[in-house]
């Protein structure tokens, strides 16, 4: 391959030539191992019934009434904040 033009390997893209030779070739190997494990273990959570993601502060009820409270102008938004243990 070393007579080989330089675009003519660039064409061929196999992965030992775009990433810097064997160690290169091992290390996206790795990579994908820990894309499929990755993939794995997530829809294994979500049937187990969690969901991917933070938190939420507030319950939709919350919401509700926080922003109801706000707009009325009964209280602010620091005070909402402070009272759900939430912030801005």
């Amino acid at each position: 391959m070393a007579g080989l033009p330089p675009y003519f390997l660039r064409r061929l893209n196999w992965p030992f030539l775009r990433c810097g030779g064997m160690l290169g070739a091992f290390a996206e190997f790795e990579r994908e191992l820990i894309r499929e494990r990755t993939k794995v273990g997530l829809r294994a959570a979500m049937e187990r019934g969690s969901k991917p993601g933070r938190p939420h502060g507030m319950n939709p009820a919350q919401e509700f009434e926080s922003l109801k409270l706000w707009a009325t102008g009964k209280a602010t938004k620091s005070e909402l904040a402070r009272k759900y243990g939430v912030h801005i």
